[in-house]
């Protein structure tokens, strides 16, 4: 099955980012695998995608359009129903959105996502020793060398031995301020992409 997003390694204009689009190409594309890596240090990281998911990983919950939406899976309802899109978020919101940097480059780096799960090449590793400046709360950031740009997926552990783990943020990193903070950055040895 082919789409416009597979093999996609650079970022979208603003005026391309549909919801819609998105969350159907996440459905079909990101969602029904499960991704494993295995780490230079043996440590081995599962990570799952859900529907539920889509939301918070895109930052729609940082509109102000949108905090009314309590349930992840009514605001998908309303997206594939075109009763949200970008165009109108936009228009409400547009200062908020042209002054939020972050917010701005998890919109149009988003259509990246599976080039990156499909060619990760490095994880950096949480240190609680690491002076952190960000609400994220993370245990891997994620990368392939194989995009334009600097973009982690950010992944949280949500299970002890094995690593199993949920995406939780799409981070750009035009300044590698993440390799600058002395995360250390461990090399894929191998990696799965099964069916869940």
């Amino acid at each position: 099955m082919e789409h416009k997003f597979i093999n996609k390694t650079k970022k979208v204009s603003l005026s391309q980012v549909d919801f819609k689009e998105y969350f159907e190409f996440y459905k079909n594309f990101i969602c029904p695998f499960l991704y494993n890596y295995t780490l230079e240090d043996g440590t081995e990281i599962d990570i799952k995608f859900y529907d539920e998911y889509f939301a918070h990983l895109l930052g729609l919950h940082k509109f102000q359009t949108l905090k009314s939406y309590k349930k992840m899976n009514r605001l998908i309802e309303d997206i594939l129903s075109e009763k949200i899109d970008f165009k109108n978020i936009y228009s409400a919101e547009r200062n908020f959105i042209d002054k939020n940097i972050e917010l701005r480059d998890r919109l149009t780096y988003f259509p990246v996502l599976k080039t990156l799960l499909e060619n990760t090449t490095s994880a950096l590793k949480y240190d609680l020793n690491v002076v952190w400046n960000s609400k994220i709360e993370f245990s891997f950031l994620l990368r392939s060398d194989k995009i334009t740009i600097l973009v982690y997926l950010a992944v949280k552990e949500i299970k002890g031995k094995k690593k199993i783990c949920v995406p939780v943020s799409l981070l750009v990193d035009r300044n590698e301020r993440f390799l600058k903070m002395g995360l250390k950055e461990l090399k894929v040895i191998s990696s799965k992409i099964t069916n869940k």
